[in-house]
């Protein structure tokens, strides 16, 4: 954790793993549909998947904030970001589904919705550990932030969607 953190080519890879899974999942969603690519610029299609990965690097800035201003932390706003954003990685996996569902075989949401829950407990995991490790949090601290965190991650989520897609936007 700590090396990526000083890596500063892994600023690049570290938002392209972050912000590219809903890229391509976006992509492969609208060969779903009879209108394909428009479809994916509408606002039922583009905020929904875009939505939940705005609000993660949202929520790591926002701890990494936190973690600095109140708790006396240590370490680089950018270091934080590199590795939490590698973390993400895990979203990666919800491709799949999204390949699955252009084959015919499975409805895709639920899945994905699964996937990224996962993948939001994995970050928070990563972010704890980080926020010791590279902010130099006692464990209580680093609690705290994780869950302002999380909670801010679920607001900002629920509020972005009411704001860009309305009523259609769901929490899971």
């Amino acid at each position: 954790m700590l090396r990526v953190a000083k890596d500063t080519n892994a600023t690049l890879w570290g938002a392209l793993i972050l912000f590219g899974a809903p890229i391509v999942n976006l992509i492969l969603a609208s060969f779903t549909f009879s209108s394909g690519f428009g479809v994916m610029f509408s606002r039922v299609m583009f905020w929904p998947m875009l939505i939940p990965v705005v609000s993660i690097f949202c929520t790591i800035l926002l701890m990494n904030f936190i973690a600095i201003r109140f708790f006396g932390g240590k370490g680089s706003s950018v270091g934080f970001f590199r590795t939490v954003s590698y973390s993400a990685v895990i979203f990666w996996i919800s491709i799949i589904p999204y390949v699955l569902s252009i084959i015919g075989i499975i409805e895709p949401v639920g899945f994905y919705n699964l996937i990224w829950l996962v993948g939001v407990m994995w970050i928070a995991v990563v972010s704890y550990y980080m926020l010791m490790e590279h902010h130099k949090l006692d464990p209580k601290d680093a609690g705290t932030v994780v869950a302002f965190g999380i909670i801010g991650y679920f607001l900002l989520r629920n509020v972005l969607g009411q704001f860009l897609v309305g009523d259609y936007y769901r929490w899971f």
